[in-house]
């Protein structure tokens, strides 16, 4: 909507597509198959070229203000669920986003047969330092971890993640670290948070793909990957995986 200056309209279609081997030649993350397809349409101020080609670009913004995740965000869960997004673009005339996730059909039967998401649900002991500038997410983990039995120690910015690092009087079993964060890169946090507790365990949590950042502090040494948003599940199985070393 912030793409609309003044009165516009937004048109949000959903369809079911066969992608054929043509079509997919043009798509290289696509294969032929079925896919639903979510549609948005934008008649406001569109883009040039050049915002085109960066669009999913980490920390590319079109706005005055803003750190640029969105798009890159959206890419890297596209891409999580073995999806496609395409973007077109005319200054002046508007935008239209395409993302395609694979279509899926579940025999009755073999629904009936998975656990659900609270079976998947695993608790666990130790405390956890959440490294998260974001205050909506730092409140849904702050809950989440209290539910799983963890103890939890805030930081908003690098900083405080490494003085609380070098200070803090007593054992912390896990960092749940953020990429970009007010102050510093978060694989600038990652070493010195490592270099103070040579054997404190990493989950990098990001908003978009693994590629890319993420991959670069995994390469460093950190032990797991895990994008928002997450299910309580997932979360709760990645941390205890990452804290028997599995």
């Amino acid at each position: 909507s912030e793409a609309i200056e003044g009165d516009g309209r937004i048109r949000v279609i959903t369809s079911n597509e066969e992608i054929d081997a043509e079509f997919a030649k043009s798509q290289p993350e696509l294969n032929p198959g079925r896919y639903v397809c979510l549609t948005v349409e934008d008649d406001g101020k569109g883009m040039d070229e050049e915002a085109l080609n960066k669009i999913f670009d980490p920390f590319y913004t079109t706005k005055f203000i803003g750190r640029g995740l969105g798009m890159a965000a959206v890419y890297g869960i596209i891409r999580n669920h073995n999806g496609s997004i395409s973007v077109e673009s005319d200054l002046g005339k508007g935008t239209v986003v395409r993302i395609y996730f694979p279509a899926f059909e579940d025999k009755e039967e073999e629904l009936s047969e998975k656990p659900s998401e609270e079976a998947r649900v695993i608790s666990g002991t130790g405390t956890i330092l959440v490294i998260e500038d974001e205050e909506t997410v730092m409140n849904v983990i702050r809950s989440v971890l209290a539910r799983l039995g963890y103890r939890m120690l805030e930081a908003k910015t690098g900083k405080e993640a490494i003085e609380i690092s070098k200070t803090f009087d007593g054992d912390i079993d896990l960092a749940l670290l953020d990429i970009k964060l007010p102050d510093i890169w978060g694989d600038k946090v990652y070493s010195q948070i490592m270099e103070a507790r040579p054997n404190l365990k990493v989950i990098v949590c990001s908003g978009y793909s693994i590629d890319g950042p993420a991959q670069t502090i995994l390469d460093d040494g950190a032990q797991g990957f895990i994008q928002k948003p997450f299910t309580v599940a997932t979360l709760s199985e990645k941390l205890k995986r990452v804290l028997e070393g599995k």
